[in-house]
């Protein structure tokens, strides 16, 4: 569903139990999260493709646990807290650019994800990927403050 409250400035897509839901060629920004689903959402297979996500405040796109098989592709990413914090498994992030956000460019802490041919630059920390079986390929990732690829650690 897309939540869009203008009397509050918060507008952006909370997933609440929503599969196979694709949001394409959208710009999200000004809310509290771009994209948001909690771990109750158990919100499978979303996809996130040709879009910008941009100055929302805690999160451009938060996804957790639950939320599975979801698929980031094609998309801006840039100037919040978190760029990408992800816990579902089988997740991936492909060509993306995503850039100039506070913390975390991609979080990614499941098992099963795949972080491919990403330009990931000036934020403050680099991508943080961990989980068995994720695949780590083909990013371009520089000029972050702390550092450029790391494990996460949940």
């Amino acid at each position: 569903r897309s939540l869009c409250d203008w009397s509050s400035d918060v507008c952006s897509s909370d997933l609440a139990g929503g599969d196979d839901v694709t949001l394409s060629r959208l710009t999200l920004t000004g809310g509290q999260y771009g994209v948001y689903a909690s771990s109750s959402a158990d919100s499978d297979r979303l996809r996130i493709e040709n879009c910008v996500v941009t100055s929302n405040y805690s999160g451009n796109v938060f996804l957790a646990s639950s939320n599975d098989q979801s698929a980031i592709v094609q998309t801006k990413i840039s100037r919040s807290y978190y760029g990408i914090y992800t816990g579902g498994s089988n997740t991936s992030v492909v060509g993306c650019e995503i850039f100039g956000n506070n913390s975390w460019s991609v979080f990614m802490s499941a098992a099963g994800g795949l972080v491919q041919d990403n330009q990931v630059y000036n934020n403050s920390h680099g991508m943080s990927v961990g989980g068995n079986g994720t695949q780590v390929t083909g990013n371009l990732v520089h000029h972050n403050t702390y550092y450029e690829i790391g494990r996460a650690h949940v």
